[in-house]
Order: structure tokens, then C-alpha cells, then sequence
């Protein structure tokens, strides 16, 4: 079964915003070719990326920001993330929550599974007629085939083989 991560944003412009990240993966920046985009100055166009490896662990790798990230206040390039992890990108800090099963038919449904990519996002204030605590998808803004944050983890993935 699918699994997605929540992160929740804690301080920052958005503060109170919930954010679901597919495992397939999803890039967060400031631009809208970022799979969440998070309105805040200090964060590069594409700040992170956020997926799942191997069905197990979550990690998050920097995407050469220019102001860098913090995982629970330790400077961090690419690592590991667990429950009750702090990341602080920009003047942003999420809180990682727990991963939750998605259905293959919800999966398949949402195209986390056929399209690869499909952040959701709970933010109450910008889905008036969902109500609050409601499920409601990101802007996708699909331009290709693939997603920006694909084509990106598949240089990092080359560049590890690579070593």
C-alpha cells in the first residue's frame, strides 16, 4: 500500500497550512513548477525535493538552494525524515507528521500512481467551499510528461551511482 507523508507548516507566511506528500515525491519551492509552491522570499524556486526510498524512508535533499535547510537546526544537504522532524527552508518551518496508507484505487484514482505526482494540500482559507480540514489538490501545473522533481532526483540518483 502507498504510503504519504504530512508535513504541516508551522511558522512562516502559510503557518497552519497542510501539506501531503505523495512517495513518488514532490519539490517544494516558490515557483509554480515547484509540486508545492509556498509563497515565501527566502526560498529558492525549487528548494527541496521530499520522496520516499525503497517503499521505507522519507528523505529530503536540498536542491542547491541558496539559503540552504535545517533539519531539526542541524544544517542538512540530503537525509533522512521521521515523525516530529523539524525542516526549516526559508523563513518556513514544517513539522514532518506521520505517513498514512493511501488505497491502490485512491492512489491510481489521484494519479499518484499513473501521473506520478499529485501534492495535496489542506488549507482552509484558499478552498472556501471545501471546508476546513478538507483534502483539495495543489496546482499540478503540468508542462511535460514528467515532473520537474523527477528529471532532478534522477541526476542525484545518477551522480550517487556515480561515486
Amino acid at each position: 500500500m502507498t504510503r504519504c507523508l504530512t508535513l504541516k507548516v508551522t511558522k512562516g507566511p502559510e503557518a497552519g497550512r497542510k501539506l501531503l506528500t505523495p512517495p513518488e515525491g514532490a519539490t517544494i519551492g516558490r515557483s509554480p513548477q515547484a509540486d508545492i509552491v509556498i509563497r515565501d522570499t527566502r526560498l529558492s524556486r525549487q528548494h527541496v525535493c521530499i520522496y520516499q526510498r525503497r517503499g521505507k524512508d522519507w528523505i529530503i535533499e536540498d536542491l542547491g538552494s541558496r539559503n540552504g535547510m535545517l533539519v531539526n537546526g542541524e544544517p542538512v544537504e540530503k537525509g533522512a525524515l521521521y515523525p516530529g522532524d523539524r525542516v526549516e527552508i526559508g523563513s518556513v518551518t514544517l513539522r514532518v507528521g506521520e505517513g498514512f496508507p493511501l488505497k491502490p484505487a485512491l492512489a491510481a484514482a489521484l494519479g499518484v500512481v499513473l501521473i506520478g505526482i499529485l501534492a495535496l494540500v489542506v488549507h482552509a482559507h484558499t478552498t472556501p467551499a471545501a471546508g476546513a480540514g478538507a483534502l483539495v489538490p495543489a496546482s499540478a501545473g503540468a508542462k511535460s510528461s514528467e515532473p520537474n522533481w523527477y528529471n532532478q532526483r534522477k541526476a542525484a540518483i545518477d551522480r550517487e551511482s556515480q561515486k
